[in-house]
């Protein structure tokens, strides 16, 4: 696309191979401010095969017009049709994006998502009402790892007590875990394993990894009176109050 006079361009297909956490701050979304650190994303990197494997793509708010509709677009590297314009005057209007996954992979973004946005809800009420101490809401960080990567980096963590390293890295845990890391401002407080493997009426969590002992010992007590209430087993954070409560 061109943005001076939109012009189908064509489709156009590359490879992501990067991005950039170069926002400030996370986008709040919700009525208590959900905060995705993802949403500090304000570039991706793409192997394009007419620029090179490093092309930068910029998330810079614009919108294009063709054939009466408006889309969404990303500044590129790209000319215009006749590659007689500046540099980046072709935008991108993104169609479609493919993500392979092993097929043992169950659980889907999704869920994680909501399951971890009840969390930060119920955190944040008790952040409000001052029984959590946090001097700010929570940023989090979730995405999809494999059982090597997470026990090497809590190996090599100077972040947790030897005695919780140990109990980390002896925890059976599945191939594929989807790790939610709870960040006040750069400092991580509680982070949440989820099975990847899967079903999605299963228990999901396989354990957490407590940085704060005060936050984890408040989500205990919190948790054990939840569980006495039957409407919250059919919720979608029902796995991290069962989890806590035992």
């Amino acid at each position: 696309m061109t943005k001076e006079r939109p012009e189908f361009m064509g489709a156009h297909a590359v490879t992501i191979t990067g991005f950039s956490l170069g926002l400030p701050n996370a986008n709040p979304v919700g009525e208590y401010g959900f905060m995705l650190r993802s949403s500090k994303i304000n570039e991706i990197y793409a192997h394009d095969d007419q620029i090179g494997p490093f092309a930068r793509m910029i998330f810079d708010g614009e919108t294009i017009e063709i054939d009466g509709e408006i889309h969404k677009s990303l500044r590129t590297s790209w000319r215009d049709k006749e590659d007689t314009g500046p540099i980046g005057s072709g935008r991108a209007i993104p169609h479609v994006l493919y993500i392979p996954l092993y097929h043992k992979v169950r659980i889907p973004y999704s869920t994680i998502h909501d399951n971890v946005n009840n969390l930060n809800t119920l955190i944040e009420v008790f952040r409000l009402a001052k029984k959590i101490h946090l001097t700010c809401s929570l940023d989090w960080d979730i995405y999809l790892t494999s059982v090597n990567s997470l026990k090497e980096e809590v190996f090599k963590s100077t972040l947790l007590e030897e005695n919780k390293k140990l109990q980390c890295l002896l925890e059976r845990m599945p191939r594929f875990i989807w790790r939610a890391i709870a960040m006040e401002g750069a400092n991580p407080v509680l982070e949440f394993l989820f099975d990847a493997t899967d079903i999605e009426q299963g228990p999901l969590m396989t354990c957490t990894i407590e940085y704060d002992d005060k936050i984890a010992a408040v989500m205990r007590e919190v948790s054990k009176e939840m569980s006495l209430h039957p409407e919250y087993q059919s919720a979608s954070i029902w796995p991290i109050i069962e989890y806590f409560s035992k």
